[in-house]
C-alpha cells in the first residue's frame, strides 16, 4: 500500500509606487510518501486451484517492506519592474529532505535574474522602426537535487538472514550482518546555471528572434570515496565529490507575414546544442568503458556520450594472412580464430597486434574515441499558412518537423541490427534486405552458394552459429551508424465555416480538422528502429496517429 500526501500554500502581495512595481510571493510545500508491503508464499496446497495459505502443507514464507520519504520547502520571490524597462527577480528556496542526516538535511538555493528592455530607452527610438523590440536578459542561480539518493542512507541497517554460509555443529544458523560505514555528511547535489539571452523583433514585429547561452555546473554529485586499506574489511561510502559542466545554446526565429489581405503564413525555426564534460571525479586512472553494473566509467575530461572503439573500414582478405594462414596483424586478444570475411581492425599504435592497452586515456592500445552518442543540433521547423475565402470560410495548414542533425550510434551485439545474435543464428532478416548482404566465399556452405552466390564485398561479416561471432561485433568505425533524423511530428488541416452560414443556424463557430502525428521519419537506421528511442533496436516503435474532429460553439 502506498500513500502520498502533500500540502502547499502561497500568498502574493503587489504594490505600485509611481513607475515602480513591486511583487512579493512567499509559500511553503510539504510532501510525504509512505509504502507498506506484506507478502507471503505457501507451497504444497491440498487443492491447487484454491489460493489459501491455511491448506498448505509445505514451506511458508512471509516478508514485509517499509519505505518512507518526506521533503519540505519554503520559497520566496521578489519582482521589481521599472517602466517595463528594468526588470529584477530574486528567488530563494530553503528545502529539506528526510533522506539525509539532521545536520545536512537543509539547503538554501538562491537565484537572481535581470532584464533590460533596451528598446524602451530614448537612444533606441531612431532604430525602433526597424528593430522594434530588444531585450537583454541574464540569470544566475542554484537548485538542489536529491539525485538517486535512497532512503535511510544515514541510518545504520543490518541485513538479516535465516541461513548463514557457515556450518556450525552441523547446522546453518540465522545471522545478522554488521552495518556498513555511513557517510553522515551526504547532502544535496547542486546545479548552478548561468544564462544570458537576447530577444529581438524586426520589421513591424514580423521577424522575431531569441538566442540564449547557458553554462550549467552540476556539483556535489555523488561519487566514489578514496579507497581504504583492505584491512578495513569493507568499502568506503560514497560522498559528494564529483562535478560536470554542460554548455550550450538555444536559437529561435519566427517570421510572420501576409501575402495579401486574405493569405497569411508563418515560418518558425528552433536550433539548440549542448555538451557535457566531467570536470571533477575521484579516480586514480582515466579509465573508459563500462563498470560491472553496465554504467559508464567517469574520468576528468570525459564528454558524455563518448564512444571508444577500433578503427575498421573493411573485412579481412586472403592478403591479410601469411603463407601459414596466420594473421599478419595479430588479433588474438579478441579471438584466437580469424578467417577471410571477418572484420579487420587497424593497428593504430604500431605494435603489430590489436589490443585494448590498459583501457585508459593514457594507454588506450588500439582503441580511440570514434564517435559520440549525444544528440547534437536538435532542430524544429514550424510551417503554417491560412487563407480566408470570401464568404466561404478559412482553410489552415500547419506542419511541424523535428530532428537531430548529428549523432553517432553503435548497435552493439543486438540481432535487431546485425541479423544474428552473438551466440546463435537467430535471424530476423528484415533490414530492408540488407541482412542478406553478408560475406560468402568458396568456404561457405555449397547450398548457400547455390542459392545466393559468393559475396566477398559484403557489408556484414562472415556469420557464425556460435559465440565466436562476437569477435566481429566489437565497437568499430565500420559499423558506426549515423543517428541523425528528421520526423514529421504533426500535420494539421482545418476548415472553418464562414460566419454568414453559422449565423443562420445559430452557431458561434464550426471548425472541421484532420490531424496526423508521427507520419514519417527520414533516417539512416533501419525503418523498424526508431531514431528517437534506439535502445539497441528492441523497442516498440512510435505509432502514427490519424484523427478527425469537429469543434462547434454555440
Amino acid at each position: 500500500m502506498s500513500q502520498y500526501r502533500t500540502i502547499q500554500g502561497y500568498t502574493v502581495y503587489e504594490q505600485k509606487i509611481k513607475d515602480h512595481t513591486f511583487r512579493l510571493q512567499i509559500g511553503a510545500q510539504v510532501e510525504e510518501q509512505s509504502y507498506r508491503e506484506l507478502s507471503g508464499t505457501a507451497q504444497e496446497l491440498f487443492v491447487p486451484d484454491l489460493d489459501a495459505v491455511a491448506i498448505a502443507q509445505g514451506q511458508r514464507t512471509f516478508n514485509d517492506k517499509i519505505n518512507d520519504w518526506a521533503v519540505a520547502g519554503f520559497f520566496g520571490r521578489l519582482n521589481y519592474n521599472y517602466k517595463e524597462r528594468y526588470l529584477l527577480e530574486l528567488n530563494g528556496r530553503y528545502d529539506g529532505s528526510g533522506r539525509y542526516s539532521s545536520g545536512n538535511r537543509w539547503g538554501f538555493f538562491p537565484s537572481v535574474s535581470v532584464g533590460w528592455n533596451m528598446s524602451e530607452e530614448t537612444f533606441w527610438q531612431n532604430i525602433k522602426p526597424v528593430v522594434n523590440a530588444s531585450k537583454l536578459k541574464a540569470s544566475y542561480g542554484t537548485l538542489g537535487n536529491q539525485g538517486n539518493s535512497a532512503g535511510y542512507i544515514h541510518i545504520p541497517t543490518m541485513e538479516v538472514g535465516d541461513q548463514a554460509n557457515w556450518i556450525i555443529d552441523g547446522k546453518r544458523y540465522p545471522y545478522v550482518k554488521t552495518p556498513a560505514i555511513l557517510n553522515m555528511l551526504r547532502t544535496w547535489e547542486k546545479i548552478t546555471t548561468l544564462n544570458v539571452g537576447l530577444e529581438l523583433k524586426f520589421l513591424d514585429n514580423r521577424l522575431s528572434a531569441e538566442v540564449d547561452y547557458f553554462n550549467r555546473k552540476s556539483w556535489d554529485i555523488i561519487g566514489p570515496a578514496t579507497p581504504k586499506a583492505a584491512v578495513l574489511g569493507t568499502s568506503a561510502p560514497e560522498i559528494n565529490n564529483a562535478e560536470f559542466v554542460t554548455k550550450g545554446w538555444d536559437l529561435q526565429a519566427t517570421w510572420r507575414d501576409m501575402i495579401n489581405s486574405d493569405w497569411d503564413y508563418s515560418i518558425g525555426v528552433t536550433l539548440s546544442d549542448a555538451k557535457s564534460k566531467i570536470t571533477k571525479y575521484n579516480t586514480k586512472s582515466n579509465s573508459f568503458g563500462q563498470n560491472s553494473d553496465g554504467s559508464e566509467k567517469w574520468y576528468v575530461g570525459k564528454e558524455f556520450g563518448e564512444i571508444w572503439g577500433y578503427k575498421a573500414d573493411r573485412l579481412l582478405t586472403k592478403d591479410d594472412f601469411d603463407a601459414d594462414g596466420k594473421l599478419k596483424i595479430d588479433q588474438s586478444q579478441i579471438n584466437a580464430n580469424w578467417f577471410p570475411g571477418d572484420v579487420k581492425y587497424e593497428d593504430l599504435d604500431g605494435d603489430g597486434k590489436i589490443t585494448t592497452g590498459n583501457s585508459t586515456v593514457e594507454e588506450p592500445g588500439d582503441l580511440r574515441k570514434i564517435g559520440n552518442s549525444t544528440p547534437r543540433y536538435r532542430f524544429g521547423l514550424n510551417l503554417a499558412t491560412g487563407y480566408n475565402f470570401r464568404k466561404a470560410g478559412r482553410l489552415d495548414l500547419s506542419l511541424f518537423f523535428e530532428g537531430v542533425a548529428k549523432r553517432d550510434l553503435f548497435m552493439g551485439s543486438t540481432y535487431f541490427y546485425w541479423g544474428s545474435s552473438v551466440g546463435n543464428s537467430y535471424s530476423v532478416s528484415i533490414y530492408e534486405g540488407k541482412h542478406m548482404d553478408f560475406y560468402r566465399d568458396e568456404t561457405s556452405a555449397p547450398r548457400l552458394l547455390e542459392y545466393m552466390g559468393m559475396n566477398t564485398d559484403a557489408y556484414f561479416p562472415r556469420p557464425y552459429d556460435s559465440y565466436e561471432g562476437g569477435k566481429n561485433f566489437q565497437t568499430s568505425t565500420k559499423y558506426l551508424v549515423n543517428g541523425a533524423y528528421v520526423r514529421l511530428k504533426n500535420l494539421q488541416i482545418a476548415y472553418t465555416l464562414p460566419r454568414e452560414i453559422l449565423q443562420k443556424v445559430r452557431m458561434a463557430n464550426c471548425r472541421v480538422y484532420f490531424s496526423g502525428e508521427n507520419l514519417f521519419v527520414l533516417s539512416a537506421l533501419p525503418s523498424y528502429i526508431d531514431p528517437e528511442f534506439v535502445g539497441g533496436g528492441r523497442m516498440y516503435p512510435q505509432q502514427a496517429v490519424y484523427s478527425f474532429g469537429v469543434n462547434i460553439g454555440f
